[in-house]
């Protein structure tokens, strides 16, 4: 099938190279390792990545793997799930066969396969995301057998699908089962599916089992509960066993060859070390060191020549093999996963660039570098041919690694372009100076207070002697950061951004890579929405923090707490009810605000704070009740259980709490509010049980899979017609890598809601996703859901 396909055709002519290894028939590659050394015409200077074809592909996590000219992966129409063949050298469909229906993403996860299909003497062995085992011929497609992991073994489904990628080990294929009872690993015979032998207890979540020689003998290393083993393959035996601890992160777990008798496994933020060695006749394994340099990312290093590179986060990361000792640390060329041909590094990098860089201890440096795909992905490129494999949840794509044609010229730096502020032409200033140290702190005598802003630009200024500091900012995607540049010879640190007059700004630097903190040249401070480190507030019009967030000077409300479980979520929490500074003066009946994430609203929002002033200032006195998170709270808010947690706010917690506090009682009179997935949550609650909710605030939404259609069919339902603030800010937390937008939501949200007759107050701010936008526009919420009569 051609459909979407975009062919690009090199001339052969000028562009040929010699000959290239022809197959990646794991996930990992031939040697299961994430390299090649049979690629020695890479290591010749002049050369860049050419497109060569690149089509559409629906949602998966599922890899690439290439063998006699096909290459084959895993995806999902919406409908289907799906392995297909496509001709590596065009693109063109060869074959699909039908895995079974789609597995639906939930709580973060997008829709299709999670495992890659592996190639083995013209079969093709694949695992769905249910569970069912496929062995399939490479030729046609056509099935050879299957079977269901569930149901044969009793596997448990792990909470995003089953991932494992198989692995063949001469005649044997092994899966980690992931069942109790002796059946974690098995073998099976690859031409049967017949099970051969079973070993281990521990749970499998997305973990695989690799192949090594390891003390002169071949085994299958496997990570299984909190444990890793060294398995025979031929019959099962186990040949050691290594305890990780337990508070080890296996849930993710990676082992990595490396070299000799040794292997590196990486369990969430830390990588251990170990090599087996021989001792009194039994294979041992002795631990050799632990590092941090390789957590906060979905793909596992590689080894070459006594060094290991992979990423920290979205650093790429140079640590040394025998030490693990970082070596280097690089920004560019974020991303994820990596491969090794030679002394090259191929990486899938940010916004669906793929970079050729040297793998070198002596640092980072890039070789080229091409936009392939409109985002990143989850899966490490594969090569075959002379051309890389790349796809993500929206495309797959070939690139030909190929002689260059023409030098690039590189892009003329803001900062070293035509000034267009004072400050701009002060660096110049100081860049031409035989003494910039001196120049630099008469300005630091003269400018006591950062950023400093002149006609709608913005100057982020740092001071301080660092190896790399980076700006991350509430105008930029989600997580990323952007470093700033450094006066030669000086310790200053600077980077200029065109931002306007008008509205809010959350910022912080990271420092090597590292450590976050807040702008030591600004007193102003707000909470940051996922960690404690927080951020520094910018103001662009220079309007103060608002008032109603400082401490209360004159009458407070209490708080009283009520233990509260639900059947429907089956959890238990703690509520905190505030009650007005009145409330014990009379027998008044007062409005209700449900209030979801309550304990965040508490801490960072400072929403007693601004209910004590607003309420002191004559806003409309109410009874707020403050829902804390619960241990599972993403799949409460816009996730797997946002219905669940509408209906128990409508059935249960309304009751419970007006059984012990003196409300109004109607509809009318009872208000529900949240941000991010929790406003896709409040947002049902609403629109589905109008006898309950009458009001509701909603602020950057973030709309879900199962949440979106059911508030759609409620807003074509029109139950009711209750009082809706909805905002959403100028900046939002968008992060095209991950899919998603809550300035897209919102929208969404706002466009729907209108069309379906209703109208609310709010719309587009000024501001920034966070506490600071959030809390900052408190008084309007309230002033819409409760108006001073």
């Amino acid at each position: 099938m051609r459909r979407g396909l975009t062919l690009f055709l090199l001339v052969a002519s000028v562009l040929a190279l010699p000959a290239r290894a022809a197959d990646w028939p794991h996930l990992r590659g031939p040697h299961l390792d994430g390299r090649l050394t049979n690629v020695p015409w890479l290591a010749r200077d002049g050369l860049q990545l050419e497109p060569v074809w690149n089509m559409p592909l629906g949602s998966g996590y599922s890899g690439i793997a290439l063998s006699a000219g096909q290459a084959v992966t895993m995806f999902s129409d919406g409908e289907s799930d799906y392995v297909m063949a496509l001709d590596a050298s065009t693109g063109v469909e060869l074959w699909r066969y039908t895995i079974g229906k789609t597995y639906k993403g939930h709580d973060g996860s997008h829709d299709g396969p999670l495992s890659t299909p592996v190639i083995d003497e013209g079969a093709v062995y694949v695992l769905g995301p249910f569970g069912k085992l496929f062995a399939l011929k490479l030729q046609d497609g056509s099935k050879i057998w299957s079977m269901s992991l569930a149901k044969t073994w009793n596997a448990p489904e792990p909470d995003y699908g089953f991932a494992t990628t198989p692995l063949v080990e001469g005649s044997v294929l092994v899966v980690q089962v992931g069942a109790t009872d002796g059946g974690s690993l098995a073998g099976l015979e690859k031409s049967t599916g017949r099970k051969l032998w079973s070993v281990g207890d521990g749970k499998v979540e997305y973990q695989s089992p690799v192949g090594m020689t390891l003390a002169g003998r071949r085994q299958v290393v496997a990570v299984m509960g909190k444990s890793v083993l060294g398995i025979d393959p031929s019959g099962g035996e186990a040949l050691w066993q290594q305890d990780l601890g337990e508070k080890a992160s296996t849930y993710s777990a990676h082992v990595i060859p490396v070299d000799g008798d040794r292997f590196l496994v990486r369990v969430g933020a830390e990588s251990m070390m170990f090599q087996v060695v021989h001792r009194d006749g039994k294979l041992v394994v002795e631990e050799r060191f632990r590092t941090r340099e390789f957590g906060g990312s979905y793909f596992a290093p590689v080894f070459r020549e006594g060094y290991l590179y992979g990423f920290k986060g979205q650093f790429l990361t140079c640590v040394d093999a025998a030490s693990g000792e970082r070596v280097w640390k690089s920004r560019p060329p974020g991303g994820n996963g990596l491969i090794v041909l030679d002394d090259r590094l191929v990486i899938f990098g940010a916004d669906g660039n793929l970079v050729l860089a040297e793998a070198s201890p002596e640092g980072y440096r890039e070789i080229s570098r091409r936009k392939i795909l409109e985002r990143s992905g989850y899966t490490w490129p594969s090569f075959a041919d002379g051309k890389v494999f790349l796809r993500n949840l929206d495309a797959i794509a070939s690139v030909a690694i190929v002689k260059a044609s023409k030098i690039a010229t590189a892009e003329v730096p803001v900062h070293e372009s035509q000034p267009r502020t004072a400050f701009e032409r002060w660096v110049r200033g100081v860049q031409a100076s035989p003494d910039r140290e001196a120049r630099v702190q008469q300005f630091l005598q003269e400018h006591s207070r950062f950023p400093l802003m002149e006609e709608g630009f913005v100057h982020f200024i740092y001071v301080g002697e660092v190896e790399d500091v980076a700006l991350q900012a509430t105008m930029m995607p989600s997580g990323r950061a952007e470093s700033l540049h450094r006066i030669e010879g000086t310790n200053f640190h600077f980077r200029t951004y065109e931002l306007g007059k008008k509205g809010r700004i959350d910022y912080r630097f990271q420092i090597d890579f590292e450590d976050w903190v807040t702008d030591p040249g600004n007193p102003r401070k707000v909470p940051a929405p996922w960690d404690d480190t927080g951020f520094s507030e910018l103001s662009l019009s220079g309007d103060p923090a608002p008032a109603f967030l400082a401490d209360p000077s004159g009458a407070r409300g209490r708080l009283k707490t009520l233990p509260f479980a639900s059947k429907i979520l089956e959890n238990e929490r703690e509520l905190s009810i505030y009650l007005p500074a009145d409330y014990d003066d009379g027998d008044a009946r007062y409005p209700l605000l449900l209030i979801a994430e309550g304990d965040q609203w508490m801490e960072k929002g400072l929403l007693v704070n601004a209910l004590d002033n607003l309420l002191a200032g004559g806003a409309t006195p109410l009874i707020a009740v403050f829902i804390p998170r619960s241990g599972t709270w993403w799949r409460e808010g816009g996730g797997s259980s946002s219905l669940a947690f509408a209906r128990m706010l409508a059935e249960e917690l309304v009751p419970a709490v007006e059984r012990q506090v003196r409300s109004l009682g109607t509809a009318e009179g009872r208000a529900v509010m949240g941000m991010g997935g929790h406003a896709a949550s409040v947002a049902y609650a609403v629109l589905r049980y109008g006898d309950v909710f009458g009001k509701a605030a909603l602020q950057s939404v973030i709309l879900g899979d199962p949440t979106s259609g059911p508030i759609l069919e409620a807003i074509r339902a029109h139950r009711s017609n209750p009082t809706l603030y909805l905002s959403w800010n100028r900046f939002e937390d968008i992060d095209a890598e991950q899919g998603w937008d809550s300035r897209r939501d919102s929208r969404m949200l706002a466009e729907a809601l209108v069309k379906g007759g209703y109208r609310f107050d709010g719309g587009e701010l000024a501001d920034s996703y966070g506490w600071g936008g959030w809390r900052s526009h408190t008084d309007e919420i309230l002033s819409s859901l409760f108006p001073v009569k």
